[in-house]
């Protein structure tokens, strides 16, 4: 009961905070705000409006991050890779070391086959003292791994995997250093080994071809 009341609440509070938009959308000026209603549009499949709404905040103040910000995520799920990466330019300019911001540039760079610029802003950001998402750990050791750089390549998957353990993750990792060292490979790293028809064998040493 107690829950239907509070949902009752909130679609009429949305209700009337949509009638106060539409008259001046700068009412929001609050972050909290600015998230919660352009996240509550787009979540509803309501992008265009989200995005009619964001341009709004930043056309009244240019220097609004989370603005541009918001604007960079809504862009990328549409696939607008483009405009989210002007987006997120934007987010720079204003704050170099916003690390949501060059974790999803990194991410699109990535994407794009652009593993060069991908690497740089992410290792970049951190030698300047920022924890990785667990997703960047994963693509700076995809990329590690095309340079063939194993025990970096090893090194990042570690780090993606976070509080996660288990045979799982080590095979994993078994099957990456396979890969990075070829076919005919015998892998033994940590506690997991594995040979080159794919079998997990003994658990000690490091890798070696």
């Amino acid at each position: 009961m107690d829950k239907l009341i509070l949902l009752i609440f909130l679609i009429f509070s949305s209700n009337i905070f949509s009638v106060e938009l539409s008259v001046n959308p700068a009412l929001i000026v609050n972050d909290s705000e600015i998230t919660g209603y352009a996240y509550s549009l787009a979540a509803t499949g309501n992008n265009n409006k989200a995005l009619k709404f964001l341009r709004s905040i930043v056309t009244k103040n240019p220097n609004n991050i989370l603005a541009y910000k918001l604007q960079s995520d809504i862009f990328y799920k549409q696939g607008k890779t483009d405009k989210s990466k002007k987006s997120l330019q934007n987010v720079l300019n204003l704050s170099p070391n916003h690390a949501g911001a060059t974790e999803l540039l990194a991410k699109i760079f990535f994407q794009e086959s652009n593993l060069k610029k991908s690497q740089s802003l992410l290792l970049n950001l951190e030698k300047k003292g920022k924890n990785l998402s667990l997703f960047s750990y994963k693509i700076l050791a995809k990329i590690y791994e095309k340079q063939g750089q194993c025990d970096e390549a090893l090194n990042y998957l570690s780090k993606s995997t976070g509080l996660r353990s288990g045979n799982s993750i080590q095979l994993e990792q078994a099957m990456m250093v396979k890969r990075c060292l070829g076919g005919n490979s015998l892998y033994l790293h940590g506690s997991v080994d594995i040979n080159d028809n794919g079998k997990t064998l003994n658990r000690f040493g490091n890798y070696q071809k």
